[in-house]
This record gives C-alpha cells, structure tokens and sequence, in this order.
C-alpha cells in the first residue's frame, strides 16, 4: 500500500522503517543518529519539516505532516488490508 507524506509524494509503506516526530527532528542527536544509516536526505517540501520517514533502503524523507497523522493514516490502510485478505 502507499503512504502520503506530503505534497505529491508517496512511499510503499510495506518499506517503512519509522516516522520520527517534530520533537525528535530538532533534537540535537538526530544528525547523529541517523548518519550511520548512510541514506540520503530528501526534502519533498518548502514548508517546515514535521516529521522524518525512513525507509528500509535508508532513505530520510522530511515531510510537512505530522508524524501522528502518517501514522494514523498507515493504520487505516493496514485495517483495510486486512479486511480485503479471505480467511484460509
């Protein structure tokens, strides 16, 4: 299933890693967290940065939407996942 992260972006969310929170983005270890992880960062927006995306290809995305949003939004695709599986 696809994820929107913002503006006209979307991410297979079967490859998503974790979404960090705008408290997590501005802290002062973030940098340093994430630069082992040896991805590239993408901004997909002008607008201020709410939240980071990481894939399992250690790709970094900044979105402009919040991290509880992406997360609420991936837990309804997950609910309709489920209801479209057949029962073995």
């Amino acid at each position: 299933m696809l994820l929107h992260i913002g503006e006209n972006h979307f991410l297979d969310s079967d490859k998503l890693i974790m979404v960090l929170s705008e408290e997590v983005v501005r802290g002062s270890q973030t940098e340093t967290t994430l630069k082992p992880l040896g991805g590239s960062t993408k901004k997909i927006s002008s607008n201020r940065t709410k939240s980071l995306v990481i894939q399992d290809d250690n790709e970094i995305y900044e979105s402009p939407i919040d991290s509880l949003t992406l997360y609420k939004r991936d837990d309804v695709l997950l609910f309709f996942n489920r209801e479209g599986e057949e029962s073995s």
